[in-house]
């Protein structure tokens, strides 16, 4: 062939090495190097001693994050625990709530006076025995 002449290009291979997701951050230099070796490349020591270099890192980065795992599972299994006692807190809270509101209102329905009767003494006393329920319940759960 002569330099002025121009090769075919066949359209049924791709241009070029295949195109690869975007590269970390820390690697953006080497993002469009071509990574796969040849067997001579392979047997080369310095490539075969940056390849274990690099696999030695990979091991060390590997079991400095499995430490924050092992923190991520214990964190979040306090996290389910705070959650329930929250709500375990939070019905107590309304029962007491709904105890005190319950008590007030027969105390004061109780007191009311008729006509032709007095204040009824057994609701005032029930209502009263409510609303103190109610103010132990809500001292011991805090």
């Amino acid at each position: 062939m002569a330099d002025d002449e121009i090769e075919p290009v066949d359209n049924d291979q791709p241009l070029g090495p295949p195109k690869r997701a975007a590269a970390k951050k820390g690697r953006r230099s080497f993002s469009r190097v071509q990574l796969e070796l040849n067997d001579e490349e392979l047997a080369n020591t310095a490539v075969q001693k940056l390849l274990i270099e690099d696999l030695n890192r990979q091991y060390d980065e590997n079991d400095a994050l499995r430490g924050y795992v092992d923190k991520f599972h214990g964190v979040d299994k306090q996290n389910c625990i705070l959650t329930e006692k929250l709500r375990v807190r939070t019905g107590f809270d309304i029962m007491a709530g709904s105890l005190l509101t319950v008590g007030a209102a027969l105390v004061g329905y109780g007191s009311t006076v008729t006509a032709d009767q007095g204040p009824d003494i057994l609701l005032i006393g029930f209502g009263i025995v409510l609303m103190i329920a109610a103010i132990v319940a809500k001292g011991l759960t805090r």
